[in-house]
């Protein structure tokens, strides 16, 4: 018997909304690196790490924000949900695995 409240995702739409999150973050970083130092060169290799930090954790922790949907996923109609109880969204450990794979 299936139990899935949620039918999975197409591949066309997964696909979609990663590059809408990859070039969101993308842009941010870039945006915040500009800022630092609108020449493009930048001094302060602690803020760069700063960035790229947030740029790693954003895309490994997306599912698990903002209710198991990154504004990739929102745009689309995609949800992530909790393998077991599809009445909750994806933790932050099952974000980290999904997206470390």
């Amino acid at each position: 018997m299936n139990n899935l409240i949620y039918e999975p995702a197409g591949l066309l739409k997964r696909v979609i909304a990663f590059f809408i999150d990859y070039h969101l973050t993308l842009f941010l970083v870039c945006f915040f690196l500009l800022l630092d130092n609108p020449s493009g060169a930048t001094d302060s290799w602690l803020f760069v790490l700063l960035v790229f930090w947030f740029w790693v954790f954003y895309l490994f922790l997306k599912d698990a924000l903002f209710d198991g949907q990154s504004l990739g996923k929102k745009i689309l109609g995609l949800k992530v949900v909790d393998f077991k109880d599809q009445t909750k969204p994806c933790n932050l450990i099952q974000s980290i695995k999904r997206n470390f794979v």
